[in-house]
């Protein structure tokens, strides 16, 4: 039976079950995206629009819900670290590492909702468009896809290096 709280409780122990497997898909797939769309920069325009909406579509899933619901349960793990001792919380606000954790998730979910995830979006649309419209497309079409593919470039590797660090931070718990 599942104890209510407190770091040797059967709940903690789900919770941050849950939380590493939620990072562990959302970090594992966060690096599978940019080899694909590499691989397929290679393929018949066709082919490239269908990779273009599969990474957009499986990125929504496996990387960003994925991640933000990671931080979402990395709450409820923190809430559910009672020392069985004295009942406080083990991991708390004020605490260096789980503040700097708490404040590069919020940039990193913004980044990856409101940036990365329209970028992606108007990248497969640019795909799609180029697929369709063939040698017809104005130049105007690659220059906006070649762009577009930049920033998805800028905004993955700055959350790419933000999960590093968050990792960093989680595990070494600097300051505690």
């Amino acid at each position: 039976m599942l104890a209510v709280g407190g770091i040797d409780s059967g709940l903690y122990d789900a919770a941050l079950f849950v939380h590493v497997m939620l990072v562990v898909v959302g970090v594992g797939s966060s690096f599978v995206w940019p080899a694909l769309v590499t691989r397929a920069a290679r393929l018949d325009p066709a082919a490239r629009a269908v990779t273009g909406r599969m990474v957009y579509d499986l990125s929504k899933l496996f990387t960003n819900l994925a991640l933000f619901l990671a931080g979402i349960v990395g709450f409820g793990v923190a809430g559910f670290s009672k020392n069985p001792g004295n009942g406080e919380l083990v991991f708390k606000p004020g605490q260096v590492w789980l503040d700097a954790s708490i404040g590069l998730w919020v940039v990193g979910v913004v980044l990856g909702f409101f940036v990365l995830q329209p970028a992606q979006r108007r990248a497969a649309e640019l795909a799609e468009q180029i697929a369709d419209e063939g040698d017809r497309r104005g130049a105007d079409v690659d220059t906006k896809l070649a762009a577009t593919n930049k920033r998805i470039a800028s905004v993955g590797g700055a959350l790419q290096l933000i999960v590093v660090v968050v990792l960093f931070l989680m595990i070494v718990k600097p300051g505690q």
